[in-house]
């Protein structure tokens, strides 16, 4: 049964964890070289999970699926934005919850619009959300409110 959380600082490893399964059993010196700048790298870890505002899936205790979120203020004229900096699913259902799960809870906090750079591996499931979006400048944007 999948659980949704919020991760906080003790998910770091699971985070990591995740990731370094992608690379494959015996990845190459690129690939270890690519998670020193990558967005679930430890500092990033380090500065999202304390926030309280990432989210996750649980599946048998085990992370399926999480996000790294931080509220931006004063962007691109709305009061309040949801910076979505990295998304990670095993498949496309739990994706499609996580983004679910991402959007609610940014209409719950009254919060105007949800953005990920369109470019990013993760955008497609943003996209293919049932909310309204639109692209501008390498940034989807989920509306949550009314916004011109």
């Amino acid at each position: 049964m999948e659980e949704m959380i919020v991760l906080s600082p003790s998910h770091k490893e699971a985070i990591r964890a995740l990731e370094k399964a992608k690379l494959g059993p015996s990845p190459t010196m690129e690939q270890e070289m690519s998670t020193w700048d990558a967005r679930w790298r430890a500092e990033a870890l380090d500065h999202y999970l304390p926030q309280g505002w990432s989210f996750g899936i649980q599946k048998d205790e085990k992370l399926v699926a999480y996000s790294l979120i931080q509220p931006l203020l004063f962007f691109r004229g709305l009061t309040q934005t949801l910076w979505v900096e990295w998304f990670s699913a095993q498949t496309p259902e739990s994706a499609q919850k996580l983004v679910e799960v991402v959007y609610r809870w940014a209409r719950d906090k009254h919060i105007q619009a949800v953005v990920v750079e369109s470019h990013k591996p993760f955008a497609q499931a943003f996209e293919e959300s049932p909310f309204s979006t639109a692209v501008q400048d390498g940034l989807l944007t989920l509306k949550t409110s009314k916004m011109k």
